[in-house]
This record gives C-alpha cells, sequence and structure tokens, in this order.
C-alpha cells in the first residue's frame, strides 16, 4: 500500500513519512458495499478500521446515534482489549474503503511506534467528549 494513503487521516495525520511508510506495510484494504454491515454489535472485534473513502452509520441497540465518514475509525477499543466485542454496529451507507489493522499488528504498531498510540488514544478521547 502506498504509505502516502495515510496522509490526512486523523490517526495518522502527525506521523513522518517513515512511520506511515512502516504503517503502511501492516494495513489492510478492506471494501464494503453499501448496505453492508461492517461490523456488528455484540461480536467479537480483532481489527482497528479507519474509513478511507465513504460514510457509514453507527448503531447501538438498534438505533443510528453517529455517522462517520474519510478520517474516522472505530474498533479501537475491541483491539486493544485483545479481542473484545463490539460496542455498536457499523452499516455502510456508501461504497466503503477502510484500512485496517488486526490486534496483532496493533500491538506490535503501539510497540514500534509509540506515536501512533498516542494518536489514536487522544483521538479516541477526543470523540468520546
Amino acid at each position: 500500500m502506498d504509505h502516502r494513503r495515510l496522509e490526512g487521516l486523523a490517526p495518522f495525520e502527525n506521523l513522518t513519512d517513515g512511520e506511515r511508510r512502516m504503517l503502511a506495510g501492516v494495513l489492510d484494504e478492506k471494501r464494503v458495499d453499501a448496505g453492508e454491515h461492517v461490523v456488528t454489535e455484540g461480536d467479537y472485534g480483532y481489527e482497528f478500521m479507519v474509513i478511507e473513502t465513504g460514510d457509514v452509520d453507527v448503531i447501538y441497540k438498534g438505533e443510528k446515534v453517529d455517522e462517520m465518514g474519510p478520517g474516522d475509525f472505530f474498533g479501537e477499543l475491541a483491539v486493544l482489549s485483545s479481542g473484545g466485542r463490539r460496542n455498536a454496529t457499523i452499516v455502510a451507507t456508501t461504497p466503503v474503503t477502510l484500512l485496517t489493522l488486526t490486534s496483532h499488528y496493533m500491538r506490535e504498531v503501539r510497540s514500534r511506534m509509540p506515536r501512533v498510540g498516542e494518536q489514536i488514544d487522544a483521538a479516541a478521547a477526543q470523540r468520546e467528549h
């Protein structure tokens, strides 16, 4: 994957070029069609996901509670708790391209590049408020 795709995406925007290159080597791409569930509330989660293109709805206990688009991310809590359960259902409202990082690589990235973990933590904390 071309590391330049990570520029401008919230969790990665303040990283160095070298850090983006390393991260691009462990990220995968996933495409989802409009109407598909990206993740389902209650399922076990093993991937952190960043929306590169497209839009999704966030559904919690059957109610739409939020919308997300390019640069937004989800799944960090499930990944950081090593396969925790998904807190919400994410449904694509348009075709979506996601950049995904498995829990295995998330631990490696946080160990080798603490700034990435700090940025994800900061962005997640900001989103909660």
